[in-house]
């Protein structure tokens, strides 16, 4: 499924303007590592200083104007915000399958636990998802990379989860690993 860059980054902004959360205090984690040259970190602090500026106003008025709302437009921003959830779930869903045909994870989605993982990467980008810096451009981008690394980190628990809960699938699949006991072990 082809993404639209500009649509998605637009729901990305709507979900953020007219979801509850108000909640400020991610802004302030500090676990900045320096990788690459002096300029490029420099350049990342100093982006990352201005983004949370930006962000804490930006929150500051959100909680503002929640408190000075009427229940009935509570009612209706919700309304909205559940329409605007299905499209971008819509969206989520896509990008996480299209990340998930490349970046060798092909292999993934022939095992049971690949919709296992994939919900637990929606439950992680949705909690993300108010993060987003809205001056980039382009969000699939930035999103691609996250999913990737979730997909990664996640193919990594499974597999631990099986190499030491084994099932017979996962001892068919995998008994070329020494570490892995065979089936001839169990027996």
């Amino acid at each position: 499924m082809w993404l639209d860059k500009k649509l998605f980054k637009r729901l990305i902004v709507q979900y953020q303007e007219l979801n509850d959360d108000t909640d400020d205090e991610w802004l302030k984690i500090r676990n900045i590592k320096k990788r690459g040259d002096e300029e490029a970190y420099q350049k990342f602090v100093k982006n990352r200083a201005e983004f949370i500026v930006i962000k804490k106003d930006w929150y500051a008025r959100k909680r503002l104007r929640l408190s000075r709302e009427t229940s009935e437009e509570t009612e209706n921003r919700r309304k909205e915000l559940e329409k605007v959830k299905e499209d971008l779930f819509a969206n989520v869903y896509a990008l996480i399958d299209n990340v998930g045909d490349a970046f060798g994870l092909r292999s993934l989605k022939s095992d049971e636990s690949y919709e296992d993982i994939k919900q637990n990467i929606v439950l992680k980008l949705m909690a993300i998802l108010n993060r987003f810096d809205c001056r980039r451009e382009n969000p699939i981008a930035y999103y691609i990379q996250v999913i990737k690394r979730m997909f990664y980190a996640e193919r990594g628990v499974v597999y631990a989860q099986r190499k030491r809960f084994p099932n017979m699938t996962f001892l068919e699949t995998n008994n070329g690993d020494e570490d892995a006991p065979t089936i001839s072990d169990k027996t």
